[in-house]
């Protein structure tokens, strides 16, 4: 008797912890996404500086760039909305990296 407790109880374990394993693994996934935005945010930090360094010299922004900025921001965007649980598309490497919109142009008023 108690055998058949002990394996009832041991199955009832075994098939919670099976119908939650596509949540564990999605967790995982969720804690590689939040790594990426760390990475991601240092990048941010070295092409902002670049270019305003840039933009301080020439008083012109580089364009290709920009347009990689934009494409990262849309990156930026797909791994909130995954991490979020806002969207089940896991991001780049699992999917396509997002294709940029063009960014729109600045102006800068003379002082």
């Amino acid at each position: 008797m108690t055998n058949q407790v002990n394996s009832n109880a041991g199955d009832k374990a075994k098939d919670f912890f099976m119908s939650r394993k596509g949540v564990g693994l999605r967790f995982l996934y969720t804690l590689i996404f939040l790594g990426v935005l760390g990475v991601v945010g240092n990048i941010i930090w070295i092409i902002s500086v670049f270019q305003y360094v840039f933009l301080f010299i020439t008083k012109n922004y580089i364009k290709p760039l920009r347009k990689f900025s934009s494409s990262l921001t849309a990156y930026i965007k797909e791994i909130m909305d995954y991490v979020l649980l806002l969207n089940n598309r896991k991001p780049f490497p699992f999917s396509e990296f997002p294709k940029s919109e063009e960014p729109s142009d600045i102006h800068f008023d003379e002082a």
